[in-house]
């Protein structure tokens, strides 16, 4: 039972990497937009009979409800607001991330491992798990599964370090001039995680005060296992590899993509379509207004009920983040040019996301013993309570074996030898 109940073990090793892929950054402007990004979408989209600006001016905001559970909505005003942009040929996403703060206007400095360098190259805009963010370093499982899908840029990992520090990573100046309304959904955000891990899978992530710096210290640590776990079955193994019981949806992966298709099927299953932020399958569709409610709280319920069965992944690296943040000061400003011409601090927040360490603790799956060594230790127990080994019994049963065969033989022997003298006996006659 000890075996079957948890039959491996972890051993902790601890190597230095000289090289390693930089994490993964997405920065998420508010859900909102802005005013003037509205009034221009107005003044060149075509008003369909019975609707006026002042009315669309005042719905338009809503559109946001899409990809992000936080904006209230009112259905009946987000379907006008659906037929008003079908009336132009206008499609929701493109008109989501027109009318949403661009990454040219969110970032205004970037700087690459002390080089400045511009924002709009290495970052890109691309529709989340979390909504509409600027995403560096990542991959995006809606470009893998539709690569014709190509109103933007596919990201694609490609940017490596082999020094560590704040001065050798990624120094973002965020702008934090927005006017602030609702206080649960204006605000800039960031998330760190590991550059293979998608960004169409929900995650945590950290606000971003004005005013303030924050620096997020990134750092791995890997689980591997031994051969003889692969020869394990899932049940005992308690985990999964890639390679093993790929999922109808997606590409082999972990156990992120594995509980996002689960949400996925079972918004599809409740509503018959998928969110709007979810990649979209063959075959299946993104939820129009009508149908967003009951999309909303397919996915809360799935995160909340945890009944998707989806083991960890047996070789995979997991990102350790460490966040400090202090306030800017004025006379502070001008030791770094990341500052330069920025005179009032607390409009701008500022991101530095490094790698602590060379060092990479990993954890390595081992077996207890193999099916060989099983058999030893029940042989010992089999000595211990009842006086007798394993050999032993497999003694007793060669013993009787052939005991058996030998008494059978020997009367297949004897009956032969007597048929045999009787066919040479001579013939009696009678007198």
């Amino acid at each position: 039972m000890r075996y079957i109940d948890n039959p491996t073990f972890l051993v902790q090793l601890s190597s230095v990497v000289s090289g390693k892929a930089f994490p993964s950054v997405t920065v998420c402007p508010e859900i909102t937009f802005p005013e003037h990004k509205v009034d221009a979408f107005l003044d060149e989209i075509a008003y369909p009979p019975g609707f006026e600006r002042p009315y669309l001016r005042k719905i338009t905001w809503q559109l946001a409800a899409f990809y992000s559970l936080d904006v209230d909505y009112s259905t009946e005003e987000l379907m006008r607001m659906e037929y008003v942009l079908r009336y132009n040929d206008l499609d929701v996403e493109s008109t989501v991330m027109r009318l949403m703060t661009s990454c040219e206007e969110m970032l205004v400095r970037c700087r690459w491992r002390n080089q400045m360098v511009n924002c709009s190259e290495i970052f890109h805009m691309q529709v989340t798990g979390d909504g509409i963010c600027c995403i560096f370093n990542s991959k995006s499982l809606r470009h893998e599964l539709d690569p014709l899908h190509a109103t933007h840029i596919k990201p694609q990992v490609k940017w490596y370090t082999t020094l560590v520090g704040p001065a050798h990573g990624l120094t973002l100046l965020i702008n934090q001039t927005q006017k602030h309304g609702s206080i649960d959904i204006t605000y800039k955000w960031v998330t760190i995680h590991h550059s293979l891990d998608y960004v169409d899978s929900s995650r945590n992530g950290s606000a971003l005060s004005p005013g303030y710096e924050h620096w997020f210290s990134y750092a791995t640590y890997g689980f591997a296992m031994s051969d003889k776990i692969m020869e394990l079955s899932p049940n005992l193994r308690k985990c999964r590899i890639y390679s093993e019981e790929p999922l109808e949806w997606f590409p082999a992966g972990g156990k992120l993509l594995c509980t996002l298709e689960c949400e996925m099927r079972f918004t599809a299953r409740q509503c018959g379509c998928l969110r709007p932020n979810h990649p979209l399958p063959p075959g299946l569709r993104a939820c129009r207004a009508y149908k967003l409610a009951c999309a909303r709280h397919a996915g809360v319920s799935v995160s909340s009920t945890e009944f998707c069965d989806c083991p960890s992944t047996c070789q995979a690296d997991r990102a350790i983040i460490r966040k400090q943040s202090f306030p800017l000061a004025l006379n502070n400003a001008t030791f770094d040019p990341i500052y330069r011409d920025i005179k009032d601090v607390h409009q701008v927040s500022v991101v530095r996301a490094y790698v602590g360490t060379y060092k990479m603790r990993s954890y390595r799956r081992e077996l207890y013993f193999t099916y060989t060594d099983l058999f030893a230790q029940i042989g010992g127990i089999f000595n211990v309570y009842f006086g007798c080994s394993v050999l032993t019994l497999l003694e007793i049963i060669i013993i009787c074996y052939r005991t058996i065969f030998c008494k059978q033989l020997t009367n297949k022997v004897q009956d032969k030898s007597n048929n045999i003298v009787a066919t040479k006996r001579p013939p009696e006659y009678k007198t």
